[in-house]
């Protein structure tokens, strides 16, 4: 029987920080909405992604995040990698990552998307808006 893990947190901020006495994470500056001064270069906005995720029953994940432009379902940037933890399904894997620039080509709507195993877990939506004067 296939299990999926269960993504608990997928959290986009300006700012991630771990309190070196507790190993707690800190999220500071959350976001889900980008206001840019031009469109079609990349957003000047840092960002960090948050991914908690339990139930885990495998040694090894393989973990792809997308970023999608949602007019189109074009892939605009994809993260890989491969994480390894402790078996235990009761236990709780947090991860940090920082993201890099957010491509921005035009006004709408866009997704952060968390694979697992080339399994969907979860979304985190982003809407990309123009500042006007």
């Amino acid at each position: 029987m296939n299990h999926s893990p269960r993504l608990q947190a997928l959290v986009l901020a300006e700012r991630i920080y771990t309190d070196q006495q507790s190993q707690n994470k800190i999220i500071a500056g959350t976001y889900n909405r980008l206001n840019v001064r031009e469109l079609g270069g990349l957003c000047d906005l840092p960002g960090w992604l948050f991914i908690s995720l339990t139930d885990l029953r495998l040694p090894e994940l393989k973990l792809e995040i997308r970023y999608v432009d949602m007019s189109d379902l074009g892939v605009l940037f994809t993260i890989e990698t491969k994480v390894s933890h402790v078996v235990d399904p009761l236990q709780t894997l947090e991860l940090v990552t920082q993201m890099p620039r957010f491509p921005v080509p035009h006004e709408g709507v866009y997704d952060l998307e968390l694979y697992v195993d080339g399994e969907r877990l979860g979304s985190h939506r982003i809407t990309v808006a123009l500042q006007r004067p």
